[in-house]
């Protein structure tokens, strides 16, 4: 049956993106995919594809583009992949942030010639005010203290265990995660490293336990903690330095 006069069905017309928009994308973009950097921080170049954020191939302008490797395009652009939460605000953001790190970096010479991480910790570092800064040192001079004592003493006490958990308690809201994480991982090896000393030193160990297994674990957490004088410095480093 033919459709009543006047009505007309309608197509969506693919307009298709100009040589300057295209330039200008792939200037911002510099040929990185905005979901490959959002998820792993990855500044490969990629075999490109456009994409359209809001599935719109007839909206072609500069905000509504975004420069995306052959495997993520597809992904975005199937079903599959929306309804597991790769949406258009997802996508976008991933893409200013990529767009931002861009602008950072535009001195460099491409590809990368140092590590993403490095570069994303500088940018972190020239933001930090003079009081944060002051106050993340300290947190790592309590770290390097800390340490100290264990290489001295070879074990730790419990009054130095507990003014290391006192000292370091705000580190969760003046760092990230990671490095809130290490400080607990600090704590609770040094008090492994308390529990087995002592057990060593008193030899009183419970029934059934091997002595030698105590200390061979207690060797293993002085060569550990021995490490972490590095390690700290490396960790902190991102977050302290001006």
């Amino acid at each position: 049956m033919n459709a009543p006069m006047g009505r007309k069905r309608s197509h969506m017309v693919r307009k298709v993106v100009t040589a300057n928009t295209e330039g200008e994308l792939f200037a911002r973009s510099r040929r990185r995919c905005a979901i490959c950097f959002g998820l792993k921080h990855d500044t490969d170049t990629k075999k490109d594809q456009i994409a359209h954020l809001d599935h719109n191939s007839s909206n072609s302008k500069l905000e509504n583009l975004v420069f995306l490797c052959l495997k993520h395009h597809d992904q975005f652009d199937s079903k599959t992949s929306q309804s597991k939460g790769l949406t258009k605000e997802e996508v976008k953001r991933y893409r200013s942030e990529l767009y931002d790190f861009m602008t950072k970096v535009r001195g460099t010479n491409w590809p990368d010639h140092r590590r993403i991480e490095d570069v994303l910790k500088e940018t972190d570092r020239q933001q930090l005010s003079t009081e944060v800064y002051d106050r993340r040192i300290q947190t790592y001079r309590t770290v390097r203290d800390f340490l100290g004592a264990i290489a001295r003493k070879g074990t730790v006490t419990f009054d130095e265990l507990n003014k290391f958990s006192t000292d370091t308690d705000e580190a969760l809201f003046l760092f990230n995660r990671n490095i809130a994480d290490y400080l607990r991982e600090l704590y609770k090896k040094a008090v492994t490293l308390h529990i087995t000393n002592k057990k060593l030193t008193t030899q009183y160990f419970a029934a059934g336990e091997d002595s030698s297994k105590v200390a061979e674990e207690d060797a293993e957490l002085l060569v550990w903690f021995s490490e972490q004088f590095e390690v700290a410095r490396e960790r902190f480093y991102a977050c302290i330095a001006l």
